[in-house]
């Protein structure tokens, strides 16, 4: 896909979806979701690489038992629900972790302490 039809999925498919997702799961935190909020600040300078370094680092270790301790629900969420989403949406399969395919987590978080 080149950058126009991306672009194009990200503003009219992409943005909408998972906008209504995360106000739904919490409206003030997510009141200003924008392409911002998953792409950073970098987008100023043209930047839509991913993943960003600047969303929170993730631990797989003991089940991402770091992140279940200090946000429960928000994990649950991400796993549940954007990971699942957002394959879809991007018309890719879900990680499988099995074979090590597929989109996941790293698609968009990086892996830090």
């Amino acid at each position: 896909m080149d950058h126009a039809k991306r672009l194009d999925l990200m503003k009219t498919v992409i943005l909408p979806k998972m906008q209504a997702e995360f106000q739904a799961f919490d409206a003030k935190k997510f009141d200003k979701f924008s392409c911002t909020t998953c792409h950073g600040e970098r987008l100023k300078q043209g930047n839509f690489a991913m993943p960003n370094p600047d969303l929170p680092k993730l631990s797989f270790t003991d089940g991402f038992k770091k992140h279940m301790t200090a946000k429960p629900d928000m994990t649950k969420f991400m796993m549940s629900k954007v990971e699942p989403d957002m394959a879809g949406l991007l018309g890719l399969k879900p990680y499988d972790p099995a074979t090590k395919q597929g989109f996941g987590c790293m698609g968009c978080h990086v892996v830090g302490p």
